[in-house]
């Protein structure tokens, strides 16, 4: 199963994507660092929206990877 995670700045128009990754393991603990903004994602296994920060929102999919193909 490959999970797929998209960060992108909320209160925009249009959504500018920041970053798009793929992980090959659910139960993966992901860190990523932009902008000044740490990112920590924990063992994410269905779609869910959260808010990491007021100004930054994320997203989760999984198995949707051939969307980006």
């Amino acid at each position: 199963m490959t999970t797929i995670i998209i960060f992108w700045k909320s209160g925009l128009q249009e959504l500018e994507i920041i970053d798009i990754y793929k992980l090959d393991e659910l139960n993966t603990t992901f860190i990523s660092y932009r902008e000044g903004i740490f990112k920590i994602i924990l063992k994410l296994k269905y779609l869910e929206y959260w808010y990491i920060t007021d100004q930054d929102l994320g997203i989760v999919f999984n198995n949707l990877d051939i969307i980006f193909n």
